[in-house]
């Protein structure tokens, strides 16, 4: 299980890392903005927004950076290229006399294998009589990390998604069972970074969305301010399977080594007291 104190530091390192990300001197130093706007202005692109406004959403400009840097893993760039493209992504395709802007629905996990190599030979399931594995077919192995982040569950299955054990399997040339994990773990953390980033990417874009469609309608005039209800804060966090193992090598490495300190003999009987 990951610590909670590990979890609060991240989150703190986080946030640094969030204002180092996209800077203030940026927004301060831009002189290619409007000193005003008329209401019901339609916005189409950046150029109309005035200096307090865009100042007024850099928290959302360095949640959207530290989003594509960190959780999608796309290489850093420094803060003035970071926020073209947060203010690229917020008017792609769309303007402010777009009313509705709806939050994107949750996308579901999905779990898929790397193939491994085939079976050795054919087998059935004596409880369900179609549920057959047969020779040669390809052989997948699939891993989930269950909700609470605890453990990591692996599945040895067909392209049915019929499971087995990986006994009958003839692994590709070269390839061990610690390899096959090893390239599950990659695949999966490469679906996670996917699947959340975008979702959270889809969040800041249309809460900043639903903000400029408020301070278009009532012009410069009124100062731009971010309401509660406008900040997004259901940013979902990123679990990576490659951070979980690395957690429980640590954590059972602990447990061997305090055994070892009782010295623990085994017994080989699991029934034994």
């Amino acid at each position: 299980m990951i610590p909670e104190s590990s979890i609060t530091a991240d989150y703190a390192l986080a946030s640094q890392e969030r204002d180092r990300l996209i800077l203030r001197e940026d927004f301060i130093s831009d002189d290619k903005v409007p000193s005003s706007r008329d209401p019901s202005t339609v916005l189409r692109n950046h150029s109309k927004l005035t200096r307090e406004d865009k100042l007024a959403l850099i928290e959302h400009a360095q949640e959207y950076a530290w989003v594509l840097v960190h959780q999608r893993g796309q290489a850093s760039a420094n803060s003035k290229k970071l926020l073209k493209r947060f203010h690229a992504k917020i008017f792609l395709h769309w303007s402010t006399a777009q009313k509705r802007n709806r939050y994107p629905s949750h996308i579901p996990r999905l779990s898929t294998g790397v193939p491994v190599g085939s079976l050795k030979k054919t087998f059935s399931n004596d409880a369900a009589k179609d549920a057959t594995r047969k020779c040669d077919e390809p052989a997948y192995l699939r891993l989930f990390v269950n909700e609470n982040a605890e453990s990591i569950e692996w599945t040895w299955h067909n392209g049915q998604g019929l499971a087995f054990t990986p006994e009958p399997i003839e692994f590709e040339p070269g390839l061990t069972v610690t390899q096959a994990k090893i390239n599950a773990i990659h695949n999966y953390d490469d679906h996670e970074r996917q699947r959340v980033s975008s979702y959270n990417i889809q969040r800041i874009t249309c809460a900043t969305r639903r903000i400029l469609v408020k301070w278009a309608a009532g012009g410069s005039k009124i100062p731009p301010k971010v309401k509660p209800e406008d900040r997004d804060s259901k940013i979902q966090p990123l679990v990576v399977a490659s951070d979980l193992a690395y957690s429980m090598a640590i954590e059972y490495s602990q447990i061997v080594k305090d055994m070892n300190g009782e010295s623990y003999v085994g017994t080989g009987d699991p029934d034994s007291n």
